[in-house]
């Protein structure tokens, strides 16, 4: 039958069973290094393909960011200086609504 009381018991850390942890075992260290290292220039060879697709495609979408940056930068001083544009001439018109003698 099934123990409640066991099934909710804490497992004890590796240490206090008295298991070595796999990473601090050098001997598993060692061979995961060399298997790593063996088949580097393998994976060399399938990985550079993909990052050189990253590349361009990174390039090509910083590129497309950097020329919607510049157009809203180009749009946004536009309007600045459209806005610049209409405040100096407003008050030209208001001065000689106000005054109709300053026209003549």
């Amino acid at each position: 039958m099934f123990d409640k009381a066991r099934a909710h018991r804490r497992k004890k850390p590796a240490r206090e069973r008295g298991e070595s942890l796999p990473l601090l075992n050098t001997e598993k260290a060692g061979d995961i290094l060399r298997s790593v290292t063996g088949r580097l220039p393998e994976l060399r060879e399938r990985i550079e393909p993909i990052i050189g697709k990253s590349r361009e495609k990174l390039g090509d979408l910083y590129s497309a960011v950097a020329q919607l940056a510049a157009t809203r930068k180009e749009a946004f001083e536009d309007y600045l200086a459209e806005r610049k544009d209409r405040s100096r001439a407003e008050p030209r018109k208001k001065r000689s609504a106000r005054n109709p003698a300053a026209e003549t």
